[in-house]
């Protein structure tokens, strides 16, 4: 939530009242998971930026990954 945040993209991060499937997942302490709110006011466009810069930090995570091995 925080690097899409910097690249101009709003969302939240946090459990969502799912506090035991977080922690199953081993992710509440790392903030939980993204949420990202479309509405009917949002264009194709911004729906469009949303999903490239989502694949933009996919391949860089991956990329990260990788190197630490």
């Amino acid at each position: 939530a925080e690097e899409l945040g910097r690249r101009g993209i709003f969302v939240w991060d946090g459990n969502y009242y799912a506090l035991a499937l977080m922690e199953e997942l081993d992710l509440e302490d790392t903030g939980g998971a993204v949420r990202i709110g479309f509405c009917h006011y949002n264009s194709v466009e911004e729906i469009d930026r949303v999903v490239d810069e989502l694949g933009q930090l996919s391949r860089i995570s991956r990329i990260s990954r990788i190197s630490r091995i």
